[in-house]
């Protein structure tokens, strides 16, 4: 099969797995499993073994890379602002109450929707290269949000006031010659929601997904999505 007939693998979903979802990509940079893979020196020249590389969009900059104990690899791209990761919202806890005997009525009220802000562009970016082909395609469909392990399409009029991720958008994105599996996911935290945009960048020998961040509130976009694919492309060989 020539480059030009590539597909990459099709079938975005919203199911609970494992690798690289939503929550463990934010973990990656908060605790680290670039702390215990071995540092790649030159995150750039790693990647375009894979890919060529153009121009980077956003203003975005390698920042590292390192080979995970099982072979795989991990590369992070972050805009200057955001090459550290954001730091945990503080404890809004009121101090203990005045203790009092007379009996209150709770009723539940949800959070307020978060306002997202539109037309922005991701602010970190990772790229995920696989030894095993069935863990990218694990890491492209997993969710890392709770409760129902992500509604149906869009459904957020229904969930957003839980602590949950939820499928924005999906299908295919054009990418030069071939086409790539797209999935736009948010995760509702109260709130607040953060949204990740997976692409699967598979093909032939190689088991790549990247993973698109927005930063607290704002709104992840499929062009965007594309306008950063532009600048990635499969080698010649």
């Amino acid at each position: 099969m020539s480059e030009s007939e590539e597909r990459t693998p099709e079938h975005p979903g919203c199911v609970l797995g494992i690798a690289f979802g939503l929550l463990l990509v934010a973990a990656l940079v908060a605790v680290s499993l670039f702390a215990a893979g071995r540092v790649v020196e030159d995150p750039r020249s790693f990647l375009e073994e894979t890919f060529a590389i153009g121009e980077l969009p956003f203003e975005l900059q390698f920042v590292e890379a390192v080979q995970l104990p099982g072979g795989d690899h991990l590369v992070r791209l972050a805009h200057p602002d955001h090459v550290t990761p954001e730091p945990e919202p503080e404890s809004g806890d009121d101090p203990d109450p005045a203790p009092s005997d007379a009996k209150k009525v709770v009723s539940y009220k949800p959070p307020p929707r978060p306002e997202m802000t539109p037309d922005t562009p991701p602010t970190e970016v990772f790229l995920a290269l696989y030894e095993d082909p069935e863990d990218a395609v694990r890491a492209f469909r997993s969710s890392g949000g709770g409760g129902s392990g992500g509604r149906g399409r869009g459904s957020v009029e229904m969930s957003h006031d839980w602590n949950q991720s939820v499928q924005m958008d999906g299908g295919d994105l054009e990418w030069g010659e071939l086409r790539a599996g797209y999935l736009h996911e948010r995760k509702f935290e109260g709130e607040t929601a953060h949204d990740e945009v997976r692409v699967n960048l598979s093909g032939k020998d190689r088991y790549c997904v990247l993973f698109a961040r927005w930063p607290t509130n704002h709104a992840g976009s499929r062009e965007r999505v594309e306008e950063l694919l532009g600048s990635f492309s499969i080698k010649s060989d």
